[in-house]
């Protein structure tokens, strides 16, 4: 699993392999959709860094626009 924290969506996608099944969650409190890929900036990312990807296994990006600043992560 590559490191997609501080990428656009769009980069997201392209680093991931061909046919992973990625879910997409905004971060505000408005439940916006991420049509404008390029626009949207990966803050938090499930599984981590440098875990193997296996099979089907899903893959959780959360993103805000790129004018917005990501929360911190949980200590």
């Amino acid at each position: 699993m590559p490191k997609l924290i501080g990428r656009s969506l769009k980069h997201a996608r392209e680093a991931l392999p061909s046919g992973t099944n990625i879910e997409v969650q905004d971060l505000s409190s408005q439940g916006r959709t991420a049509a404008d890929e390029s626009g949207r900036r990966v803050c938090f990312q499930s599984p981590g860094a440098s875990t193997p990807l296996y099979g089907s296994m899903p893959v959780t990006v959360k993103v805000l626009k790129f004018e917005e600043n990501c929360p911190q992560p949980p200590s």
